[in-house]
């Protein structure tokens, strides 16, 4: 069984990443990439991982 995570991902939140890294964006790469679950690691807050959350549904593990 393969298992497959990116554990550090920015949203456009953070300053450091670019400004279409939007939820959405990062959700459907990641099911494009065929990933079981990712982790949003934006610097000073976490507002778009509830987002991220909704664009998912059951599709994908949001940590």
């Amino acid at each position: 069984m393969r298992i497959a995570v990116d554990l550090h991902i920015h949203s456009a939140l953070s300053p450091c990443a670019e400004d279409d890294m939007t939820p959405n964006n990062i959700v459907n790469m990641a099911l494009l990439k065929e990933l079981d679950a990712i982790a949003i690691t934006d610097h000073n807050g976490c507002d778009n991982v509830c987002s991220a959350m909704k664009v998912a549904g059951s599709r994908l593990v949001i940590l």
